[in-house]
């Protein structure tokens, strides 16, 4: 999952920082070795696109999502996600983006978009849109574009591990 034209000098930041901490010892050189390392429930990596920052965070379905925050005046035509080394990428008549690849099939359920104003979330409609064989954008309706947007969308990843509650890794890396 590529953010084609996306800018490469965005900076990334780790919100809502959680209890635990992570431990990184790989290798034999304990220069090399980090402790104590902070973990987030989010992180955010701004400007990606102008006027557009991207946020990763896990739901409370423990399903990772992405959301796409639009500034006021921004470009939403500009982001466009590239699927590379995908043997097909199609919008089924859920209006769910589906990925097959090799390993598998990938899930992104259909992104809910919405702006908030006095407190309530308004719906926005909002849909994948094609543009290419392994390339997706977004198609927007209409919105108030002097006011901030979110797309939401969430990967569906069990369908890549098999889904059941019983399943387990003993041996990823």
């Amino acid at each position: 999952m590529h953010f084609v034209g996306a800018n490469a000098e965005t900076t990334l930041s780790g919100r809502d920082e959680q209890e635990g901490k992570t431990n990184y010892f790989n290798g034999n050189d304990p220069t090399k070795w980090q402790s104590n390392v902070p973990t987030f429930a989010r992180v955010r990596q701004e400007n990606i696109y102008t006027g557009v920052d991207l946020e990763w965070y896990s739901n409370k379905n423990q399903e990772l999502e992405y959301d796409l925050h639009v500034q006021p005046n921004a470009n939403v035509n500009q982001i466009e996600i590239e699927f590379a080394g995908a043997d097909n990428v199609a919008i089924n008549d859920n209006g769910e983006l589906v990925i097959e690849t090799a390993a598998g099939t990938i899930k992104h359920r259909a992104p809910i978009s919405y702006q908030e104003a006095s407190g309530n979330r308004n719906e926005v409609k909002s849909r994948y849109e094609l543009r290419g064989e392994t390339r997706i954008g977004f198609a927007i309706g209409d919105y108030d574009r002097t006011q901030p947007l979110v797309i939401d969308p969430t990967l569906v990843l069990s369908t890549f591990l098999g889904g059941s509650v019983r399943d387990s890794g003993a041996g990823i890396a």
